[in-house]
Parts: C-alpha cells; structure tokens; sequence
C-alpha cells in the first residue's frame, strides 16, 4: 500500500526524482535544492507536500485519525519550542 502510494505520488510529481531520505543521516532528506533548481520551488512544494499528505492519510488508516494526530502533534512540539529557545537566545544576546 504505501510503495504504490509513494510510486504513485512519484509518477505525478517528477520534482520528487532528485529527494532522497537518508535514514541516520543529517540532512535526512537530501536532493531539495537540486530538485528546485532543476523543476522549480512550487513544483518542489506540491511534491513534498503530496508526500506527507498520503504519509499522514496512510498513518491514520493504519492507526487512527485521533493516534495518528497525538503522534504528528507530539513530533512537532519539540521542534517548536527548539525555535522558541533559539528566539530567546538571539533575544538575550
């Protein structure tokens, strides 16, 4: 299911060609910037995009629309207050 998703999502957005995710890694997702100098940003964006609204759609036919929801919501809480400590820092300086 999700392999003919994502190959589906590939075949409709080409931008998706030059994105790879490298597991362990940083970056973990490599092939952005080729991919917009190559296709442009807005064809990049709806790529991505499409990406993880099939991830997220697949997600929550797997686990549940509420699980799935807590599970993205607890995944971005970290980062957001990563870039509100970084504001802060920036602030007392």
């Amino acid at each position: 299911m999700f392999a003919r998703a994502i190959s589906e999502v590939r075949t409709d957005h080409p931008a998706l060609a030059q994105i790879q995710l490298r597991p362990r890694s940083d970056p973990y997702v490599e092939g952005v910037a080729e991919s917009i100098m190559a296709r442009g940003d807005k064809a990049t964006e709806a790529a991505l995009e499409s990406t993880v609204v099939i991830l997220v759609d697949l997600l929550r036919r797997l686990i549940g629309n509420d699980m799935a929801m807590k599970l993205i919501e607890r995944s971005l809480a970290p980062s957001e207050r990563a870039g509100a400590n970084t504001d802060r820092k920036r602030e007392e300086a």
